[in-house]
């Protein structure tokens, strides 16, 4: 929002004060940006003589201090008026999210607390800005809770449907089977990765999984894992369930060829 402004008592330089949605506040002299700092800037006059001229009530209501004079360059802004500008900022504690839909809310009650509408529909509308940031930031919320937090771990003997190379985890959860009847796939063995609080990455779980599964696999169905007919899949957490504190890896066992398993592979020395 763009407002004029001249020196006490002169009518050059043109000079414009700024103030942007976020309530920063520059000052324009012959549409060239002023020298300044803290909201002090330097304005020379047509004389070549330079006037400190400070802006103040970015947020109460603009006001520039210059050679003595306090001229007031907008309307003040009601108390009750800042309050709602700020009230979405309560989100911050809703994270970044939170945070970001607050910034974004305060910012546009500001354009509206300052517009010329009446002062009960400045409200309203203050409020229901405020209102719609918190819905958005629920909803945004239930959208990242709703997503599973990990490609679920399964213990060791329990015989899944629904599992296989190429399956997504994370939006296709398998089943569990009596182990009695056909089934796609068996876990052979669980154990806990090691690692940073930071998530090393699913390729490198992959690679743990590697060293870990033929061992638990052997110890399990009674075999070298690399003269079976069997392959393993391994299951590994993903980034979010990492970074809720989940390590579980399962080691799970099924054939090569896609066929169903009849009956556990449990010291089957398959």
């Amino acid at each position: 929002m763009d407002f004029d402004y001249r020196l006490p008592d002169t009518v050059e330089p043109a000079i414009t004060i700024r103030r942007t949605a976020a309530g920063r506040v520059r000052l324009l002299v012959d549409g060239a940006p002023a020298r300044g700092r803290g909201g002090v800037f330097e304005v020379p006059d047509a004389a070549g003589e330079v006037h400190l001229v400070k802006v103040t009530g970015a947020w109460t209501g603009l006001r520039a201090i210059a050679d003595g004079w306090d001229t007031p360059v907008e309307p003040p802004v009601p108390l009750w008026s800042r309050l709602l500008i700020l009230l979405p900022l309560v989100l911050v504690a809703g994270g970044l999210v939170g945070a970001a839909l607050g910034g974004v809310g305060m910012a546009v009650n500001a354009l509206v607390g300052r517009s010329a509408a009446p002062a009960r529909t400045r409200a309203v509308v203050m409020v229901l800005v405020a209102v719609l940031a918190g819905a958005g930031w629920a909803a945004v919320g239930s959208l990242l809770t709703s997503v599973p937090a990990t490609r679920v771990s399964y213990s060791t003997g329990t015989c899944l449907d629904g599992i296989g190379p190429g399956i997504d985890l994370v939006s296709q959860a398998p089943t569990t089977v009596d182990c009695r009847t056909a089934h796609d796939a068996e876990v052979v063995g669980t154990y806990n990765a090691d690692g940073p609080a930071q998530y090393p990455g699913e390729s490198s779980l992959m690679t743990s999984a590697a060293n870990q599964c033929p061992t638990l696999f052997k110890a399990y169905v009674g075999s070298d894992f690399g003269a079976s007919r069997l392959d393993i899949l391994p299951v590994v957490p993903t980034e979010v369930a990492w970074d809720a504190g989940a390590r579980e890896i399962s080691c799970v066992a099924l054939t090569t060829d896609g066929s169903k398993l009849t009956g556990s592979v449990k010291g089957s020395r398959q």
